[in-house]
């Protein structure tokens, strides 16, 4: 059995690519959050992709620094604008292909040998160096069989990256030819929750809200930037709605190798409880607010991927505002524990100052639970009742309380769902 083969036979089985469809560009941003460890901003450069001029105009505008990953072919036909990319403080590693570098073409090409692999991999080195004056210090690799690891570390590499997870996500020690090195560190992905990988599906917002929520669950993430035209408006809007104000610690694939280093044997963080917060425009509320106030039984999902509690939350924080243009960042906050008996007879006339007092009074215990019985005014709601009352208050109706049923009664938390902040 010839090695790719091997490598292919135990190449860990990737999740199915269920990426979020695009949206439009000018859209918010969606997930807000602080990123639990190092983040890596990855460009890969090979074959025929443009050079990334619009991406790096944004980066350098921020002081953030990327990791170019190029092959020596792309380095050669770029060599001033990787100088220029370097001097301005990006990183420059290297892209070794499989099959052009490594020479590994079929099922009956001849294995190459521990030496091969480091001369393709110092040919190529070498090139790139020539090209750029820079000399990489990351590899990256599609896979990385054993001969691979070994040849990275014996020629001094810092961090080797892959399109592969690593266990539990985290840095790997790679294989060593001796107990003396074992300088490279293995970085996969982070904690991506699909099979798309690390490099963005698509350029749009929810693109990069996927990246988010990657960077707040896993102390090692890499976010691939696919070199693209026209994306810096979008690029920025993230960087200064997300990436700044929530001082990520933003680092090239080199340094994330040597933080992995010294970091070896620590114990992994814990991702927080709530660890994405979710914005959620007027626009959306307004459509949220007028499904719920004509539905009964309620809906389970009554728009934008929200469920009940996560409506509840929202209405009761823009009245208890009184600002209902206001974009809401979802929190968390538990079902109803019971489902309550209704105390009204029949539609009941209930002021709008009576709804927003209850807002008021409801919107400091919103981490808590939504109640089943609910007090507005001299009457008492079942939380139905109120979450239909505060869509009407909220879109200007008439606000009578009517009866209203729960989805699913026999549902955990009664077909509402919980608000996890995510």
């Amino acid at each position: 059995m010839t090695l790719l083969m091997l490598v292919l036979m135990l190449a860990p089985a990737q999740a199915v690519c269920t990426a979020a469809p695009p949206n439009h560009p000018n859209s918010a941003v969606g997930a807000v959050a602080p990123a639990l460890g190092q983040v890596a901003l990855e460009i890969p450069l090979v074959g025929i992709e443009p050079e990334p001029t619009d991406i790096l105009a944004v980066l350098d505008r921020h002081g953030l620094k990327a990791t170019l990953l190029v092959s020596h072919r792309w380095a050669a036909q770029h060599s001033e604008f990787l100088q220029n990319a370097a001097d301005a403080g990006h990183e420059i590693g290297l892209w070794i292909s499989l099959r052009q570098d490594i020479g590994l073409t079929g099922a009956y090409a001849t294995e190459p040998t521990f030496s091969d692999w480091v001369d393709a991999i110092r040919t190529a080195r070498r090139k790139t160096q020539a090209a750029t004056g820079h000399r990489p210090m990351t590899m990256g690799m599609s896979t990385v069989p054993i001969l691979g690891e070994l040849a990275a570390d014996a020629m001094g590499f810092r961090a080797v990256v892959t399109h592969e997870r690593t266990i539990n996500d985290r840095p790997r020690k790679a294989r060593a030819t001796s107990k003396s090195r074992g300088r490279a560190r293995i970085i996969g992905q982070g904690k991506y929750d699909d099979g798309c990988g690390h490099i963005l599906p698509h350029w749009s917002p929810a693109a990069l809200d996927r990246a988010t929520h990657a960077a707040a669950r896993s102390e090692w993430v890499r976010i691939g930037l696919p070199s693209s035209d026209n994306v810096g408006p979008m690029l920025s809007r993230w960087i200064t709605t997300v990436v700044i104000p929530k001082a990520w610690n933003v680092v090239t694939l080199s340094r994330m190798g040597t933080l992995a280093r010294k970091s070896s044997g620590a114990a992994p963080k814990t991702p927080p409880q709530v660890a994405v917060a979710r914005q959620v425009g007027p626009k959306a509320w307004t459509e949220i607010a007028t499904r719920i106030a004509a539905s009964d039984p309620l809906p389970t999902k009554p728009g934008h991927q929200l469920n009940l509690t996560e409506a509840f939350f929202g209405l009761v924080t823009l009245l208890a505002s009184d600002q209902t243009s206001m974009t809401v960042t979802i929190g968390s906050l538990k079902p109803p524990t019971a489902s309550a008996q209704s105390e009204i007879d029949g539609p009941t006339e209930v002021s709008p100052s009576e709804v927003a007092a209850m807002a008021a009074r409801l919107q400091p215990h919103l981490r808590g639970q939504v109640p089943s019985l609910i007090s507005v005014g001299d009457h008492s709601l079942t939380a139905a009742e109120a979450l239909k009352l505060m869509a009407k208050a909220f879109l200007g109706e008439p606000t009578v309380a009517v009866h209203v049923q729960n989805p699913q009664i026999f549902a955990e938390g009664y077909g509402w769902g919980e608000s996890i902040g995510l």
